[in-house]
């Protein structure tokens, strides 16, 4: 009998290195679609993790965050397990790992969450994945449901589209541009000639409208080149877009 390939990406090291780069990005999302900074996201596992205070660092979240590291503690990986699943608490979860969870009360107000905060999630059950899940998301065997791609609900898209806003204005009050100037700027990094959407594009960094969600997947590439001519870099890529988003002008 022939022995199987195990060459591809699904077995060993490789495997090793694409889970590495899906936790990478799972611990993007979670700080950006929940508008936390890594200092935040440090005290928030703190206010988690009573027994474990000094269980993640803001640089262990920043190596994590970058993929710029090849480990990960179990204390870690622990404590980042208990803050997914009080996320989940919050959006309104009511999974078993979520309702054996010790009562601590409400997320204190001060981390300004969003209303329904987002967690990370099994892809079969949607259940919030807890220590055990993030150690397979670690090690390349799951990857989590939801990483930002393919679709934009309605009420995603109003917020997203309310942060591209302050996004922009704040880019032109920093560069003592007039919102008039800005919106030149922008439309020259946006590169799109269809009048139809560049006046739509106007009312949304007004404020006066929001996209839909259907809306805003197709201008993901054009909005990944405008946020790179107002940030002067090229380091935005349409799967990043939504990230950036996410990232108000405070981080």
């Amino acid at each position: 009998m022939a022995r199987a390939d195990f060459s591809g990406t699904e077995h060993g090291l490789d495997r090793l290195a694409k889970g590495i780069q899906t936790f990478s990005k799972s611990l993007r999302m979670l700080l950006a679609r929940n508008n936390l900074t890594h200092e935040e996201l440090v005290r928030l596992s703190q206010w988690c993790n009573p027994w474990g205070m000094t269980w993640i660092s803001t640089s262990q979240v920043s190596y994590l965050r970058t993929a710029t590291t090849k480990k990960a503690g179990p204390q870690t990986i622990d404590a980042l397990g208990q803050v997914n699943l009080r996320l989940a608490q919050a959006a309104g979860s009511a999974s078993p790992e979520v309702l054996a969870l010790e009562d601590f009360g409400p997320i204190p107000e001060s981390f300004n969450l969003p209303l329904e905060p987002y967690y990370l999630r099994h892809q079969g059950s949607k259940d919030p994945l807890d220590a055990g899940g993030l150690f397979l998301v670690w090690i390349g065997r799951l990857t989590p449901d939801d990483l930002g791609e393919g679709h934009i609900s309605d009420m995603e898209a109003r917020r997203l589209s309310a942060n591209l806003s302050r996004i922009v204005q704040g880019w032109a009050r920093d560069k003592r541009l007039t919102l008039a100037e800005a919106l030149r700027v922008a439309l020259v990094g946006y590169g799109v000639e269809d009048e139809r959407r560049q006046q739509r594009l106007k009312a949304v960094v007004v404020g006066f409208e929001t996209f839909t969600g259907a809306e805003l997947v197709a201008e993901i590439p054009a909005l990944a080149a405008m946020l790179n001519a107002i940030d002067g870099n090229d380091q935005i890529e349409p799967a990043t877009v939504r990230e950036r988003l996410y990232r108000l002008p405070r981080d």
